[in-house]
Protein backbone atom coordinates (compact mmCIF):
# COMPACT_ATOMS: atom_id res chain seq x y z
CA UNK A 1 0.00 0.00 0.00
CA UNK A 2 1.53 3.02 -0.93
CA UNK A 3 1.13 5.67 1.87
CA UNK A 4 0.61 9.78 1.87
CA UNK A 5 4.09 10.83 2.93
CA UNK A 6 6.34 14.04 3.63
CA UNK A 7 8.09 13.46 0.41
CA UNK A 8 4.84 12.76 -1.61
CA UNK A 9 3.50 15.88 -0.20
CA UNK A 10 6.47 18.11 -1.45
CA UNK A 11 6.21 16.75 -4.72
CA UNK A 12 3.01 17.51 -5.29
CA UNK A 13 3.68 21.21 -3.87
CA UNK A 14 6.35 21.25 -6.92
CA UNK A 15 3.75 19.97 -9.90
CA UNK A 16 1.33 22.46 -8.67
CA UNK A 17 3.27 25.33 -8.68
CA UNK A 18 4.80 25.11 -11.98
CA UNK A 19 0.79 25.43 -13.25
CA UNK A 20 -0.75 28.43 -14.34
CA UNK A 21 -4.51 28.17 -13.05
CA UNK A 22 -4.90 31.21 -11.14
CA UNK A 23 -3.66 30.83 -7.69
CA UNK A 24 0.42 30.72 -6.71
CA UNK A 25 1.65 28.89 -3.60
CA UNK A 26 3.99 29.01 -1.09
CA UNK A 27 5.40 26.14 0.62
CA UNK A 28 7.37 26.11 4.21
CA UNK A 29 9.56 23.17 4.97
CA UNK A 30 11.58 21.94 7.69
CA UNK A 31 14.15 19.14 7.28
CA UNK A 32 13.10 18.39 3.71
CA UNK A 33 9.55 17.94 5.42
CA UNK A 34 6.52 20.53 4.21
CA UNK A 35 4.64 21.83 7.30
CA UNK A 36 2.84 24.47 5.54
CA UNK A 37 1.32 25.39 2.39
CA UNK A 38 -0.59 28.55 1.59
CA UNK A 39 -2.75 28.94 -1.43
CA UNK A 40 -3.18 32.58 -2.72
CA UNK A 41 -5.35 34.13 -5.63
CA UNK A 42 -3.94 36.13 -8.41
CA UNK A 43 -5.85 38.93 -8.82
CA UNK A 44 -5.98 40.93 -12.50
CA UNK A 45 -2.92 37.79 -13.20
CA UNK A 46 -0.91 40.40 -10.62
CA UNK A 47 -1.85 40.73 -7.16
CA UNK A 48 -2.05 38.24 -4.81
CA UNK A 49 -4.24 37.79 -1.69
CA UNK A 50 -4.81 35.04 0.38
CA UNK A 51 -6.85 32.40 0.04
CA UNK A 52 -6.18 29.13 1.82
CA UNK A 53 -3.13 27.79 4.49
CA UNK A 54 -2.53 24.06 4.56
CA UNK A 55 -0.80 22.84 8.05
CA UNK A 56 0.35 19.24 7.81
CA UNK A 57 1.64 16.91 10.75
CA UNK A 58 3.39 13.87 9.83
CA UNK A 59 3.89 10.45 12.18
CA UNK A 60 7.30 8.79 13.47
CA UNK A 61 7.72 7.54 9.75
CA UNK A 62 6.60 10.40 8.26
CA UNK A 63 3.09 9.63 7.06
CA UNK A 64 0.52 12.20 6.57
CA UNK A 65 -0.97 12.16 10.12
CA UNK A 66 -3.52 15.68 9.81
CA UNK A 67 -3.81 18.03 7.04
CA UNK A 68 -5.89 21.16 8.67
CA UNK A 69 -7.46 23.41 6.66
CA UNK A 70 -7.09 27.82 7.54
CA UNK A 71 -9.14 30.35 5.67
CA UNK A 72 -8.20 34.18 5.24
CA UNK A 73 -10.73 36.35 7.29
CA UNK A 74 -10.17 39.46 5.37
CA UNK A 75 -11.65 41.97 7.75
CA UNK A 76 -9.14 40.10 10.70
CA UNK A 77 -6.68 40.10 8.78
CA UNK A 78 -6.14 36.51 10.20
CA UNK A 79 -5.94 32.94 9.43
CA UNK A 80 -9.23 31.18 10.84
CA UNK A 81 -9.52 27.29 11.16
CA UNK A 82 -12.30 25.40 8.59
CA UNK A 83 -11.64 21.91 8.84
CA UNK A 84 -9.14 19.07 8.83
CA UNK A 85 -8.65 15.73 7.58
CA UNK A 86 -6.92 13.21 9.82
CA UNK A 87 -5.06 9.96 8.92
CA UNK A 88 -5.05 6.85 10.32
CA UNK A 89 -2.80 3.97 9.43
CA UNK A 90 -3.27 -0.17 9.86
CA UNK A 91 -2.12 -3.17 8.24
CA UNK A 92 -4.51 -3.27 5.10
CA UNK A 93 -4.13 0.68 4.29
CA UNK A 94 -5.15 3.78 6.13
CA UNK A 95 -8.47 6.02 6.32
CA UNK A 96 -9.61 9.65 6.40
CA UNK A 97 -11.63 11.43 8.58
CA UNK A 98 -12.86 14.78 8.21
CA UNK A 99 -13.76 17.47 10.88
CA UNK A 100 -14.92 20.72 10.96
CA UNK A 101 -14.50 23.41 13.29
CA UNK A 102 -16.53 24.33 16.19
CA UNK A 103 -15.62 28.05 16.81
CA UNK A 104 -17.86 27.82 19.68
CA UNK A 105 -15.81 25.06 21.34
CA UNK A 106 -12.28 26.10 19.96
CA UNK A 107 -11.83 22.64 19.00
CA UNK A 108 -12.63 20.33 15.69
CA UNK A 109 -15.96 18.05 16.06
CA UNK A 110 -15.99 14.90 15.72
CA UNK A 111 -15.63 13.21 11.96
CA UNK A 112 -18.58 13.81 10.01
CA UNK A 113 -17.34 11.82 6.71
CA UNK A 114 -14.42 9.13 6.29
CA UNK A 115 -13.15 7.35 3.72
CA UNK A 116 -11.16 3.64 3.88
CA UNK A 117 -8.69 2.84 1.59
CA UNK A 118 -7.89 -1.03 1.95
CA UNK A 119 -5.30 -2.62 -0.36
CA UNK A 120 -5.21 -6.28 -0.89
CA UNK A 121 -2.17 -8.46 -1.67
CA UNK A 122 -2.97 -9.12 -5.59
CA UNK A 123 -3.00 -4.71 -5.90
CA UNK A 124 -6.88 -4.63 -5.66
CA UNK A 125 -7.50 -1.08 -3.43
CA UNK A 126 -11.08 -0.53 -2.18
CA UNK A 127 -12.33 3.02 -0.86
CA UNK A 128 -15.52 2.86 1.07
CA UNK A 129 -16.85 6.93 1.39
CA UNK A 130 -19.30 6.86 4.70
CA UNK A 131 -21.43 9.96 6.07
CA UNK A 132 -22.29 10.18 10.18
CA UNK A 133 -25.90 9.98 10.28
CA UNK A 134 -26.94 11.71 13.54
CA UNK A 135 -30.01 10.64 13.60
CA UNK A 136 -29.31 6.87 13.92
CA UNK A 137 -25.48 7.58 15.73
CA UNK A 138 -23.84 5.51 12.59
CA UNK A 139 -21.98 5.47 9.67
CA UNK A 140 -23.81 5.24 6.32
CA UNK A 141 -22.06 4.42 2.94
CA UNK A 142 -22.44 6.76 0.52
CA UNK A 143 -20.10 4.80 -1.75
CA UNK A 144 -17.67 1.83 -2.90
CA UNK A 145 -15.06 1.98 -5.57
CA UNK A 146 -12.74 -1.10 -6.38
CA UNK A 147 -9.55 -0.11 -8.24
CA UNK A 148 -6.82 -2.51 -9.74
CA UNK A 149 -3.74 -1.21 -8.76
CA UNK A 150 -1.38 -3.51 -10.30
CA UNK A 151 2.42 -2.28 -10.95
CA UNK A 152 1.71 0.86 -8.59
CA UNK A 153 -0.83 2.57 -11.27
CA UNK A 154 -4.10 3.03 -11.47
CA UNK A 155 -4.92 0.82 -14.41
CA UNK A 156 -9.40 0.93 -13.62
CA UNK A 157 -12.35 1.75 -11.31
CA UNK A 158 -15.33 -0.01 -10.84
CA UNK A 159 -18.24 1.42 -8.60
CA UNK A 160 -19.96 -0.89 -6.47
CA UNK A 161 -24.00 -0.63 -4.97
CA UNK A 162 -23.45 -0.88 -1.47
Amino acid sequence: MEFITAATIFLASLNVSQKDCGFAYNVETADRTVTSQVVYKKDEGKYLSHHLKYNYTYDAQQRLKKKEVLKWNSLSGKWEQSHCLNYVYDMLGYSIEYALWNEKVGGYTDATAKQIYDESASGIITVVSYKWNKSDSNWVVQNNTVMMNAGRNLLSSLELNP
